[in-house]
């Protein structure tokens, strides 16, 4: 039977001796007891807590834990249901497949409603969910699959082995000292987080006093243990692979509350922190590129073998399910000898023998779970706890085997459950195997064999060849794992490795299905290009940076990109390339471009492998073999960083390169004072609802200069260019969009859009408003737009949007000699008291570019922010693309 509800584990008996009233004099003690009582206006029902504090020296563990889970339990908000499945995209309501047929339009808006929706709660899940191909293609398997096979993972028989032999290092008492408010507010989790069971969310958890938190996880430290709530947790799952439908092609994620994890975080640093791991384990360290230093390495080890030619035999090793089937005596067994103290080994078994979690599903949970064997992925501890058994795993390898690559002798490469070994003889390898077989055996683990593989190289001295030998074959307890061969290929760590090391990978077929997936979701032009700059490029990043590519291919795949980005928005063929990488805020789209990406990534990844990356004379070792490795892979990426002469150093050059190229284009020089303003273009890659997809595509078409005009369309061609309107002038886009009578009306209802967006502001703030006031002067009569006045304030407003080719900052001094002069501020004090008077031309370009004058003084008086700088750009955009469809619609023949 499935119950929908989240009970409670079974409490432990509670002894029949009684416990001893009062706690020993410790620094966690004197922390609590010097803190002063928090004031009433703290909330939280502070002085409850206070209470609770000061009852500390006369109060049992046992009461203290009761008061502590019972107040815990009236501040935070109800538990939320189970089921709800955050961190996967899915319709909560699928169609049922009884359902009448509808037709393909309906289907598709109805999707595109969903996809909406989901882009609203989450856009990082909503992306995510395309690029992988998720979400309503592949629901989870049915509860009937998926609940005994996980059951079974999570509960097998605990044999309580654990590793022996291993040296114990003193106690580090500091991983157990009291939580400052420094170490909440360095560990507190991101607002993308998503709750646990109890329902507390990361902006609830945040809301929460900092001097409440103090106590309430200090008072946890103290009891040893986590109250039942906070202890509890719930576990989703989210798909390995597009078209996943085994159980096993999942990987569970456990959540428990956002507080167990604020101290799970805080508690993770300290180890990773304090606890001497082994330099060879490189996963889940602070300030280590772990993937990065395996991968270079691993490609040091194979490239010098075959170049010295010097024997080498290497193991790949995968663990099957490792996180989930680590025993708990050996977790326990290894962090004590690793110097975790005492109060936090308690605190861990009384969290691993009580913590519950429920299998959630789509539509069904099941019945709390207390798992048996493993860590919980999706705990910030559980990564630190793993990494302290295989650290005991690496330590024990025996000394005699290993490669020499330098001044160091290397016998593995571990990242997290991914390991290597290394060894010159395959009696050595062979020794390694041994070894680390029977460590994880009495750990609980096991490898796979399916997916684990060996390499041997064979060096033939007397002629100066090695080659690979595929029949020496290595065994782990007795089965045979497969030998790779000279043409075989594997992957570590997300890179294509070959027997002579890093291989030529191609990033334009990884990036093509990305690019395919985007193209055919429902969403808006914005939202494709968001995706594309936020999630599906920087998923190549690490591909570029540590494998091998070639630079024909990196322009195959900027040209792929192009192509694709034109697709979406619309854009002409003739649309300038520098409009496509050239920055937002400097009036292009801003996606980067992988021709000077890619070296550039990978020069700053194998810089800072090395802390001086220049041979040290006084080791022939490193000089010959790694210095050379790393001199020629800089040299390589100095090479193509080199644009005609000119050394591309960092990111703010090659984007001065590209906006260099944008403004030496004839629809690109309009846009060169772009950087002048800050965040009037943060309507290009935002994503938001701002506009209309429709509306987004028409203001890319009047930024770029895309207009289809006479003299666009006949370009480099002798044609007729006179504007169809009967103009004696050419047409073109300054003629239609700021001269041709044929646009009068649009221009009028353009102008009146930026001059109502500021009149509103105006009116929030307080202003009274006189539109269109007839001034006389001595001149002539004058008329500004409005005039806003506010006690003795008062703005006179003139708006003003110009041809691309005018100096915006001479049009700003002549409305300002216009009319800051004495006879209208006599008229503003005069008609409304305002004797603080302030002129403001507002000036834009038909492009959507703002003088920054203008832009300058409305957020100066606090008028308009820098958003609304980007509002007001495409209501010009948009009255421009209105004007142009006029225009056409006036003059078009049959």
């Amino acid at each position: 039977m499935v119950s929908n509800t989240t009970t409670p584990p079974p409490s432990t008996p509670t002894s029949s001796v009684e416990e001893p009233r009062g706690f020993a004099p410790g620094r966690l003690v004197d922390f609590l007891t010097s803190l002063p009582p928090l004031p009433a206006s703290a909330g939280y029902q502070a002085e409850r807590l206070s209470a609770i504090l000061l009852s500390i020296p006369t109060s049992s563990k046992g009461d203290i834990f009761l008061a502590l889970s019972t107040y815990i339990e009236d501040i935070l908000p109800s538990p939320s249901h189970p089921n709800s499945r955050s961190g996967r995209i899915s319709d909560s309501n699928p169609p049922s497949r009884s359902a009448p047929r509808i037709s393909h339009k309906k289907a598709r808006r109805r999707e595109y409603a969903v996809t909406q929706r989901h882009w609203k709660a989450s856009r990082k899940r909503c992306i995510a969910s395309i690029l992988e191909g998720v979400g309503n293609k592949a629901p989870l398997p049915s509860q009937t699959r998926m609940e005994p096979y996980w059951r079974t993972v999570f509960t097998q028989p605990a044999s309580n082995t654990a590793p022996d032999n291993i040296t114990a290092r003193d106690a580090i008492e500091d991983i157990w000292k009291p939580i400052s408010a420094n170490d909440i507010k360095a560990a507190k989790p991101a607002m993308s987080v998503s709750p646990g069971p109890d329902g507390l969310t990361a902006r609830q958890l945040r809301a929460i006093p900092l001097p409440v938190l103090v106590r309430i996880l200090n008072l946890i430290l103290l009891c040893e243990k986590l109250p039942s709530r906070l202890a509890n947790a719930k576990t989703i799952f989210i798909p390995k692979k597009a078209g996943s439908a085994d159980p096993s092609d999942y990987r569970p994620i456990t959540m428990a509350s956002t507080l167990t994890r604020l101290l799970h975080r805080i508690l993770a640093q300290r180890v990773d922190a304090m606890v001497d791991f082994n330099d060879q384990q490189r996963a889940f360290r602070a300030g280590i590129d772990g993937c990065r230093d395996n991968i270079i390495l691993l490609d040091i080890i194979l490239r010098s073998r075959f170049k010295s030619v010097r024997p080498s035999n290497i193991a790949i090793l995968d663990l099957a399910k490792a996180f989930d089937s680590v025993q708990h005596s050996a977790l326990m067994t290894c962090s004590r000898a690793a110097g975790i103290p005492e109060p936090m080994l308690r605190y861990l078994s009384d969290y691993y023998a009580r913590g519950s979690t429920v299998l959630c599903g789509d539509g069904w949970s099941s019945d709390p779970i207390v798992p048996t064997r493993g860590v919980k992925q999706g705990d910030p501890l559980s990564p630190v706890l793993f990494n302290v058994v295989m650290d005991h795993l690496l330590r024990s390898l025996p000394n005699e085997c290993g490669i020499s690559v330098g001044s160091k002798v290397i016998r593995a490469m571990a990242f997290a459950d991914d390991l290597n070994l290394v060894a010159e003889t395959p009696g050595g390898l062979q020794t390694l195997l041994d070894h680390t077989s029977s460590f994880l055996d009495k750990c609980g683990l096991a490898i796979n064999i399916g997916k684990s593989h060996s390499l041997s190289i064979k060096a033939f001295g007397h002629i100066k060849k090695s080659a690979v030998d595929v029949n020496e074959r290595f065994t782990i307890n007795g089965q045979p794992i497969k030998a790779l061969s000279r043409e075989d290929r594997w992957r570590y760590l997300g890179i294509e490795f070959e027997p002579q090391g890093r291989c030529m990978k191609a990033v334009a077929p990884q990036l093509a299905p990305l690019l395919q997936r985007l193209s055919s979701a429902p969403l808006k032009p914005q939202q494709r290009l968001f995706a594309l700059r936020a999630c599906a490029i920087p998923r190549m990043y690490h591909t570029l940076a540590l494998g091998q590519n070639t630079i024909s291919d990196l322009n195959h795949t900027d040209r792929m990109i192009r192509a694709s980005v034109r697709q979406w928005l619309r854009l002409p063929n003739d649309t300038p390339t520098g409009y496509f990488h050239t920055p937002a805020a400097a009036g292009g789209l801003g996606i980067p471009s992988f021709r000077w990406l890619a070296p550039l990534l990978r020069r700053n990844r194998v810089r800072a492998w090395l802390p001086t990356p220049t041979p040290d004379p006084n080791n022939n070792m490193i000089a010959d073999i790694t210095q050379q490795y790393i001199a020629a892979e800089l040299a390589t990426c100095e090479k193509r960083l080199c644009d005609g002469g000119t050394q591309l150093n960092n990111i703010e050059q090659i984007c001065k390169k590209w906006t260099k190229s944008l403004g030496d284009t004839i629809e690109g020089r309009s846009l060169s004072r772009s950087s002048d303003v800050t965040g009037q273009h943060s309507w290009v890659v935002d994503g938001s609802a701002l506009l209309s997809g429709k509306d987004y595509l028409q203001c890319h078409r009047v930024r770029t200069g895309a207009l289809p005009t006479r003299s666009r369309t006949t370009r480099g061609r002798h044609a007729d260019r006179s504007c169809r309107a009967g103009c004696s002038a050419q047409e073109t886009n300054n003629h239609v969009l700021q001269c041709c009578p044929r646009g009068h009306a649009a221009r009028i209802r353009r102008h009146d859009a930026v001059l109502n967006y500021i009149e509103r502001r105006l009116r929030r703030q307080g202003f009274e408003i006189a539109r269109e006031p007839i001034i006389p002067t001595p001149a002539g009569p004058r008329k500004p737009d409005l005039i806003a006045h506010m006690g003795r304030f008062g703005i006179v407003v003139d708006a003003q949007v110009t041809n691309d080719q005018q100096n915006m900052r001479q049009v700003y001094s002549a409305k300002r000699e216009k009319y800051d002069n004495d006879d209208i501020n006599q008229f503003v004090r005069s008609t409304y008291k305002a004797t603080n008077i302030c002129h403001l031309p507002v000036i834009l370009s038909w492009r959507g570019l703002w003088c920054d004058k203008s832009a300058s003084d409305l957020l100066t008086l606090g008028t308009c922010n820098r958003r609304d700088l980007a509002v007001i750009a495409t209501r010009v955009l948009i009255g421009g693309a209105i004007i142009h469809r006029d225009f056409t619609y006036a003059t078009s023949v049959r």
